[in-house]
């Protein structure tokens, strides 16, 4: 299953980052899609889970600390474009927004890096 959110924050940086944050905290945790307003719910909400995630980012990569008992957050990946990519992206229609909802084909190396295989609309 696959959950898309959008939260509108009206150009404001700061609730769009607390937004996220939170997000992540319950990415973090392994929140199913269909718990996730109850996750919120319990755990102070937005603000209370992004809080919460922001305590556990270490303070010299500002990556999430980790143990034994927790999930090891993901690691930052390699992304590479395939042949034609490039001209895909730059045909998406960008003039009514910023945001674009299109469709990536994406394959994963033996060295765990990304190949964007195709985009489209």
């Amino acid at each position: 299953m696959l959950l898309m959110v959008k939260l509108v924050a009206d150009n404001d940086r700061r609730k769009a980052s607390l937004y996220a944050q939170g997000l992540r905290y319950a990415l973090y945790k392994g929140i199913p899609p269909n718990h996730l307003e109850s996750f919120l719910d319990g755990n102070g909400g937005i603000t209370g889970c992004a809080k919460t995630y922001a305590e556990l980012l270490s303070p010299s990569d500002q990556r999430p600390a980790t143990d034994a008992a927790t999930r090891r957050p993901p690691a930052k990946v390699k992304v590479s474009l395939g042949e034609g990519v490039s001209k895909a992206i730059e045909k998406l229609d960008f003039s009514e927004s910023n945001e674009v909802q299109c469709m990536v084909t994406l394959q994963r190396n033996n060295d765990g890096s990304l190949l964007i295989k195709a985009v489209e609309s």
